[in-house]
C-alpha cells in the first residue's frame, strides 16, 4: 500500500474570510474525488486549525494500492480539474509518498 500526503498553503494575498472560503472549497473538491477515481482506496482531508509562520491550511492523505495506481489519479480528468482550482488558491503545495 502507498500513503500520498500533500499539504496546501493558501496564498498570502487571500483576506481571511477568502481564505476560510478556498480551505473549504479545495476540501470540498478533493472528497469528490474518491467517486471518480476508482484507484483511490482512501482519502482524509484536513483543515488546519492552529495558525503558526510553519502551518499549512490543508491537508489530504489519500491511499493507493500501489505507485502505478497514484500515477493513474495523477493523471486522472477529475483530478487535473480539481488541481486547476487548487493551483488558483495555492501558493505553496508539497508532498510526500511512503509505502506501508
Amino acid at each position: 500500500m502507498l500513503k500520498h500526503v500533500v499539504m496546501f498553503k493558501m496564498l498570502a494575498s487571500l483576506d481571511p474570510e477568502a481564505k476560510q472560503a478556498a480551505k473549504a472549497e479545495v476540501k470540498t473538491q478533493l472528497l469528490t474525488l474518491p467517486a471518480q477515481i476508482e484507484e483511490l482506496r482512501a482519502i482524509e482531508v484536513g483543515l488546519n486549525i492552529l495558525e503558526s509562520e510553519r502551518s499549512f491550511d490543508v491537508v489530504l492523505i489519500s491511499e493507493f494500492d500501489n505507485q502505478a495506481d497514484l500515477a493513474t489519479y495523477a493523471q486522472h480528468p477529475a483530478h487535473q480539474a480539481v488541481l486547476v482550482y487548487i493551483r488558483s488558491v495555492c501558493g505553496n503545495i508539497v508532498a510526500t509518498d511512503y509505502e506501508y
